[in-house]
């Protein structure tokens, strides 16, 4: 990845060949009151759904204890995350058009598939274990928070990305933020991430998406 935007004449360009790109934004109040709406209206109904497969949809599900999974199909919310995941292409296509000409029109032409949607309320003490998104046959992972507690504090609830690399020095494994209500990240699907232990009295609730181009 070639960061372009550098306001140094010295400079030229800074160059992270090995990405991952992880893109950090936010919706709008109306957006999140929307698709807040929607995610309360499944977390009222009973049960959880199986929202992943194979072994990876144990170890999720034994470490929301207390919390919720629902699938969503609604077309709203596939318009926000279209909307997200145009943002994200755009970006990449911006920093490599140099090396391949036309890439955000071929790309853009292509049909991008939402392969799956879900929400989740987390509640206190839930948590998640590192895992990735590659077995859901998708390409893009992503998720928009709607309603993040103010009493959940750092490093509680942080979502980490994990991509272990060999040596010591310049370099680190994990990459860690502290989500906040109206947050959006999408990310690519192979990179390992986790999410902290959850504290608080009130749960906090979020949209997750895999896609691909």
């Amino acid at each position: 990845m070639i960061i372009q935007e550098i306001n140094d004449s010295n400079i030229d360009f800074a160059i992270s060949p090995f990405g991952p790109l992880i893109l950090k934004g936010h919706i709008d109040d109306d957006e999140k009151d929307k698709l807040l709406g929607i995610t309360n209206n499944l977390f009222s109904t009973e049960g959880s759904d199986q929202i992943l497969n194979g072994d990876a949809a144990t170890v999720q599900n034994e470490t929301l204890k207390k919390g919720k999974f629902k699938i969503i199909t609604d077309d709203y919310v596939n318009q926000i995350i279209y909307k997200i995941i145009d943002f994200y292409l755009s970006i990449i296509c911006h920093n490599i058009k140099h090396e391949v000409e036309d890439i955000y029109e071929t790309l853009s032409v292509k049909k991008t598939q939402i392969t799956s949607v879900w929400c989740v309320s987390m509640k206190d003490g839930d948590y998640h274990v590192p895992h990735d998104h590659v077995s859901e046959n998708t390409m893009i992972s992503g998720g928009i928070y709607l309603d993040v507690p103010k009493d959940n504090i750092y490093p509680n609830g942080c979502i980490n990305w994990h991509q272990p690399m060999p040596g010591i020095h310049l370099k680190k494994n994990t990459h860690t933020v502290l989500p906040l209500t109206n947050d959006f990240y999408i990310w690519p699907a192979w990179l390992q991430h986790s999410v902290n232990t959850f504290r608080s009295k009130n749960d906090r609730k979020m949209i997750s998406f895999n896609a691909y181009c």
